[in-house]
């Protein structure tokens, strides 16, 4: 699997790996679903599901992780912002708005372009922000925003953070591609489970069944392990050679994907305005797809 992830891939190929695994992540609410009618709610779910690849992770790249000093400070960087990215996203989804939280948590890919062109030295780029625009309005179409759900309140700064953190992690992750995109996965798995369990305890919440954790096991190993690591691993290795603002208006997709398979699953009806929201969030991908792959044919017949 790392052979095939650790080649870099043609422009195209690598923005269509991109969209595929984030897609995968908007099916993340189904093992999450699972483990809560097994009786793992909030917290505990989020933790014990980070928590199932972390031995294979610790025993595959603590080592190289620990012999590459010179890396040591993007990988605690890099894989801890991402781990607060994750979990106050995951936390807001939880104790706020989950329309708000998603929305503001999609405002990664405009962070992205910001800090991109302040420490990369990318060049604003029209099709980008066109890209932008349409995804952010295609997000908004699929979750119903309206008026009055943008008044913010305090909780809401969550899924601000969850996209700012996100975006300065992928920025950090472009400006090291020396630093081995495993040892990133490896410290953002840490971090997020010592938020976790950071806010397990905080919270004072109760501990589950023995029984909750057993019955949920199969499917949050063979979810976490074998769908979840695997995408995050591949968005990680594109984000070394592609913009940190490309990938994350290809991540809209996880909006789309969550929404389609929750009317499917469980019978929640779509209306006109969602499904012209699914069509911009397509077609931000496709413009966004076309105008990249041009630009590396430009510069490598240069």
């Amino acid at each position: 699997m790392l052979s095939i992830i650790d080649r870099q891939m043609p422009k195209r190929t690598a923005m269509i790996v991109v969209l595929i695994s984030s897609s995968v992540w908007g099916l993340l609410w189904l093992p999450l679903r699972f483990m809560e009618h097994q009786g793992l709610t909030g917290r505990w779910a989020n933790g014990f599901f980070v928590l199932m690849p972390l031995p294979l992770l610790l025993w595959a790249y603590a080592r190289p992780v620990l012999r590459d000093r010179a890396n040591w400070g993007v990988y605690f960087w890099a894989g801890g912002v991402i781990g607060f990215g994750f979990m106050f996203y995951t936390l807001g989804l939880i104790i706020g708005s989950v329309t708000k939280t998603t929305l503001l948590f999609y405002l990664t890919p405009v962070w992205s372009s910001l800090l991109g062109m302040i420490f990369l030295g990318e060049k604003p780029k029209l099709a980008l922000w066109v890209g932008n625009a349409l995804g952010l309005t295609g997000c908004a179409l699929i979750l119903e925003l309206s008026p009055s759900s943008l008044e913010i309140e305090a909780v809401d700064l969550l899924g601000l953070l969850s996209g700012i953190f996100w975006a300065i992690g992928a920025v950090i992750v472009r400006r090291y591609p020396e630093a081995h995109y495993t040892g990133i996965t490896l410290v953002q798995y840490i971090s997020s489970l010592m938020i976790a369990a950071g806010g397990v305890m905080i919270m004072g919440l109760e501990v589950p069944p023995v029984s909750a954790f057993v019955d949920s096991l199969p499917v949050a190993a063979g979810v976490s392990i074998f769908i979840i690591l695997p995408a995050l691993l591949f968005i990680f290795r594109t984000t070394q050679y592609i913009s940190p603002a490309v990938v994350g208006i290809l991540m809209l997709s996880e909006v789309f994907a969550a929404v389609i398979s929750a009317s499917i699953l469980l019978d929640e009806h779509i209306l006109p305005l969602q499904w012209l929201g699914a069509g911009l969030i397509i077609l931000t991908a496709v413009i966004v797809t076309l105008s990249e792959s041009a630009g590396s044919h430009s510069s490598s017949g240069d």
